[in-house]
């Protein structure tokens, strides 16, 4: 940078002062002081510009998000705060921040109604609204497990707490008992079947009280197979139809 930039800009941020003798009079009468005057570039005395909230999306407005200068408070029991209006810088004033939200409710009175809500309960919503999703998502993932007609009881008994385990996290499970070997005759295939649904049915009966069956019990040339749904996911999911949520 060249010595006559450097110059050049100094003077620019230099304070302008009065002639001496206009400086000199201002001892002397303190009414010649308003023709003292000394300027600063206004950028030095502004301070940073103060950053307006930004409205989150698919959220109601909240705290210095709300636009009206003036809004209408309900408290947090539900009951209309006395006095009417009030100014909202005020409102903000009157609680405790830490623990409650100030929410835009109602957009369509003027001023606008706003409703005290506390922070915890309303974590606990949207924490439990999580878990909701997360467990119609879980149903829509379908597990399957295999088991040989001719499987041994402590095998079953292993298949058994292996359902389970996949039941409570909400899956739907579909069970499909399997003759390993084909029967050759029509009397071996029709006892064939027969075992495969005895086993089967037995299956949903140790499983009954962690699901309910989607579809019942069907057999094919090889194989028999039910469909089950966790009865916890059948529980939210009843949860969300009533918030309006659609279940598959």
């Amino acid at each position: 940078m060249s010595l006559a930039f450097r110059a050049l800009v100094g003077a620019s941020l230099r304070p302008r002062l009065a002639p001496v003798s206009q400086r000199l009079s201002c001892l002397s009468r303190p009414a010649a002081c308003a023709a003292f005057h000394v300027s600063t570039p206004a950028a030095l005395l502004r301070g940073p510009p103060r950053a307006t909230p930004a409205v989150v999306p698919d959220r109601l407005p909240r705290d210095e998000e709300i636009k009206s200068e003036y809004v209408t408070v309900v408290d947090a029991d539900g009951k209309l705060r006395s006095g009417g209006p009030a100014r909202l810088r005020d409102v903000l004033r009157s609680f405790d921040r830490d623990a409650y939200f100030l929410i835009q409710v109602d957009t369509t009175t003027d001023p606008p109604v706003c409703r005290l809500t506390s922070k915890k309960g309303l974590y606990d919503q949207q924490r439990q609204a999580k878990e909701r999703k997360r467990m119609l998502a879980a149903s829509r993932v379908q597990k399957q497990l295999v088991v040989g007609d001719a499987a041994q009881p402590h095998d079953l008994a292993y298949k058994v707490r292996k359902a389970r385990d996949m039941l409570a996290k909400g899956n739907r499970l579909a069970i499909i008992v399997e003759t390993r070997t084909p029967p050759r005759g029509e009397r071996e295939r029709a006892e064939a079947v027969k075992r495969r649904l005895a086993m089967l049915h037995d299956l949903l009966h140790q499983l009954a009280d962690v699901s309910s069956v989607v579809r019942k019990p069907a057999g094919e040339q090889n194989s028999s197979n039910a469909l089950l749904q966790g009865k916890a996911v059948e529980a939210n999911g009843k949860q969300a139809a009533a918030a309006g949520v659609q279940v598959d």
